[in-house]
């Protein structure tokens, strides 16, 4: 069944397919359906691929926390010799994640998104629950200027390289990953968790997204496992 996932996602006639029937409500109707038969639960398979791969005195990386879900759950798992590093840009979403540990050391909150570059972009937010919030290339109504960072950048700025980055970034997953060559590169690195916003990414004429993931994270080591159509959980197996 992993096989059939994979290529599904990463062949040329798997994208195309599923491209093309994400373009009508049957077809996402379908694509739901077979999505659901494969893993019963959505999300299971990543939430127990996240859970079971930090642990105690881990440095952990959520980026694009939002109101701290697995922030909460990374916090649990590393202990008291662990850190949390949460990247959040809406402002109310990053108070919740601050609130999960207001006064704990083993928790730093960076009010800022993560990309390729610093600098400014927009940020749609949409309400205080911050479920659809998400960096868009325009600005609109309900759009706030943010401010943006790198991965790179905060390794320099901190000495510090995580063992485990989760990210969930709506269509930005490229961006982070670029800024993050030198964070990629660091032998404490073990595993990252990837959320997939295929639909997303092809709206902004990324058309290849897995084989771009994986040409980024394979010649460093990693090997790369498709848990379900928007999932994938990355461990390095080689230096």
């Amino acid at each position: 069944m992993k096989k059939l996932v994979r290529l599904l996602i990463t062949s040329r006639v798997g994208a195309a397919a599923r491209s093309g029937l994400r373009k009508s409500a049957f077809g996402r109707k379908l694509l739901g359906a077979v999505a659901n038969n494969i893993s019963k639960s959505y999300e299971q398979h990543f939430h127990e691929a996240i859970v079971g791969g930090v642990g105690p005195g881990d440095v952990v990386w959520d980026v694009g926390a939002n109101v701290g879900l697995y922030t909460k759950i990374f916090l649990d798992s590393v202990g008291p010799s662990g850190r949390v590093v949460a990247f959040e840009p809406a402002p109310a979403s990053a108070e919740r994640c601050r609130a999960l540990g207001p006064s704990d050391e083993r928790l730093k909150v960076v009010e800022a998104a993560l990309s390729d570059a610093p600098g400014t972009a927009n940020f749609d937010i949409v309400d205080d629950t911050a479920v659809t919030n998400r960096l868009s290339e325009t600005a609109s109504a309900g759009s706030h200027t943010v401010r943006v960072t790198t991965g790179n950048a905060i390794l320099a700025e901190t000495g510090v390289a995580p063992n485990s980055i989760k990210i969930d970034v709506e269509g930005f997953e490229l961006h982070v990953l670029r800024g993050l060559s030198d964070v990629l590169a660091r032998p404490e690195l073990r595993t990252l968790f990837i959320e997939v916003h295929f639909a997303l990414l092809e709206a902004g004429g990324v058309k290849d997204a897995p084989k771009q993931i994986e040409a980024t994270l394979k010649p460093l080591g990693f090997e790369l496992n498709w848990v379900d159509f928007s999932h994938v959980v990355a461990r390095r197996v080689r230096s």
